[in-house]
């Protein structure tokens, strides 16, 4: 017993303590990842941006952030991007269609 403290030290070793437990990681899963090589469904032009940022929000689709080759950033829900270029997609479905019926 030191003369400062009022309680005795236990005999023996001190007991290990151990931290909390850790929550568990949870898994988000999104169609893209960080570094993905995409291009954006609505331009004309085959411009090819890398997958920089992902926000994940409640009740709402993932939003990429896309790093463009002009150095430019802008924000893109899934729909909005591919993995391949597609040149027929910025002529719309609508012009499509109308292309197809013409053709039968």
């Amino acid at each position: 017993m030191s003369a400062d403290s009022k309680h005795p030290e236990p005999p023996g070793p001190r007991p290990e303590v151990k931290p909390p437990p850790r929550p568990a990681m949870r898994f988000h899963p999104t169609r893209y990842t960080f570094g993905d090589v995409v291009y954006l469904r609505v331009r004309g032009e085959q411009v090819r941006g890398m997958v920089t940022q992902i926000t994940l929000r409640s009740g709402s689709s993932p939003l990429y952030g896309v790093t463009w080759g002009s150095g430019t950033e802008s924000w893109h829900y899934e729909y909005e991007l591919s993995t391949e270029f597609l040149p027929w997609y910025p002529l719309g479905y609508q012009e499509q269609a109308k292309k197809e019926e013409s053709d039968a």
